[in-house]
This record gives C-alpha cells, structure tokens and sequence, in this order.
C-alpha cells in the first residue's frame, strides 16, 4: 500500500538515488577528459581557446599497448576555452592519422575532415562551469561526435 503523501518507499529511494548520481557527476566530474599532457596544442590567434589533442584513456576492458608502436592509439580532440573549460570533444579514430593544420575563424575552429567546433562567447564562471562539467559528463558516457562524421 503506498502512503498517502505521494510515491511509495522504493521508489522515493530510486529518485533519491538518481539525483544524487547526478549531482556527484556535476561536482566530482570524470577525469578521463583532463588531458594534463596534450600531445599537441594550438592556440587561437585571439587567446579565446586553445585546440588540443589529447590520448584518450582506455576502456575498462582494453588494455593500453605496451608501446606507442604496437598500436594505433585512440584520441580526443578537445576545444577549451581561456580559463581551460572543456568548451566540446570529438571521438577521435586513430591518432596517426590526424592531419593537424586547425582553421580559426572568428565564430568557428576546424580540422578539416576531422573536427568542427562552433567558438563558444565568453559566458559567466557558472555557466562555464556547467558547460565544462556537461561535456566531461558526455565524454565519460561517450555521447561525443566520433571523427568520421566531419568526413
């Protein structure tokens, strides 16, 4: 029998539960999106983002190859913006076949056939935040354009 005040006990808990999920997710986000050593960088012309390349971690199951040449390694292709909020992340296929010459324009950077970015405006530190904690949450869950649909 429910209680007269609403949902019953499991499912009061359920809820409870997921909103808690979620809310550690935003304050305490993965950290497989931090890319603290990026394998190459371009800043833009006007100092707003930066482009960066970075390895991506290995799944769970995968393991990581002994050596840069065993295997072709997997990336992401990260827009960040001046204060190093992810400002979007792009799947990328294989590292070795990146061609990196990045194209700035003033509303837009680009890696031709591998990476679209719109340039997101200066917004206030908790709207920043929010986006950064956002695409960290979606690269964690792999909710990322993969490379080949900029081919």
């Amino acid at each position: 029998m429910a209680p007269a005040y609403g949902l019953p006990r499991w499912r009061r808990w359920l809820r409870r539960a997921f909103v808690l999920g979620v809310l550690s997710l935003l304050i305490w986000p993965p950290t497989r999106a931090d890319c603290a050593d990026p394998l190459r960088e371009a800043p833009s012309p006007d100092g707003r983002n930066v482009l960066a390349l970075c390895d991506r971690p290995p799944s769970f199951a995968s393991p990581r190859p002994a050596t840069d040449d065993d295997a072709d390694t997997r990336g992401w292709i990260t827009l960040r913006d001046a204060r190093g909020g992810l400002a979007g992340v792009v799947d990328l296929s294989s590292v070795a076949a990146l061609r990196w010459a990045p194209e700035w324009r003033e509303e837009s950077v680009r890696l031709p056939g591998f990476a679209e970015f719109e340039r997101p405006a200066e917004p206030s530190w908790p709207r920043a935040l929010l986006r950064d904690r956002l695409w960290r949450l979606r690269a964690f869950l792999g909710f990322v354009a993969p490379d080949a649909a900029f081919r």
